[in-house]
């Protein structure tokens, strides 16, 4: 069975609440962890989430001035993986496939920010997309994302 946060607040609660989870201490060494989450905004009735992370140099790309592609990955996976667990209030949101295209290099020493907004939700599957901006470059997309997410539902 679905359980759905039922107001705004709740969506709020179960955001922070997965995003200190992944930064806690029972997460230290995992990349979940490093990539140090904020939310920045939400809004359950649009099913919509906006997360923020400071680009450190652990994800920088040595042969490019830009980030590594596999962490933009991480990134935007964990960032719509967060928003499909929090709608749904799921116990796992393992990733079934994802699909990334990059537009452009992500500035290095600024926020990264990634707008995810859930489109599809059926019983056992969601898919979300995003798109991602340095900060102050909203009109102009670092890359934009699609993945689908088995939803293994808490026990009643």
């Amino acid at each position: 069975m679905r359980i759905a946060p039922q107001s705004q607040e709740e969506f709020v609660e179960r955001i922070h609440a997965s995003l200190a989870f992944a930064s806690g201490p029972q997460q230290e060494g995992t990349i979940n962890a490093g990539l140090g989450m904020q939310l920045v905004d939400c809004d359950l009735s649009r099913r919509e989430l906006t997360i923020a992370m400071e680009i450190k140099p652990w994800m920088y790309n040595p042969a490019a001035t830009t980030i590594h592609g596999g962490v933009s990955a991480a990134l935007a996976d964990h960032a719509m993986g967060t928003l499909i667990y929090c709608v749904n209030d799921c116990e796992f949101t393992p990733t079934v496939n994802l699909s990334l295209t990059y537009l452009q290099p992500v500035r290095l020493d600024c926020r990264l920010l990634i707008r995810c907004t859930l489109q599809a939700d059926g019983g056992r599957l969601a898919t979300a997309t995003a798109t991602a901006w340095s900060e102050g470059y909203e009109d102009d997309p670092c890359f934009v994302t699609t993945a689908t997410y088995y939803l293994i539902r808490k026990k009643s």
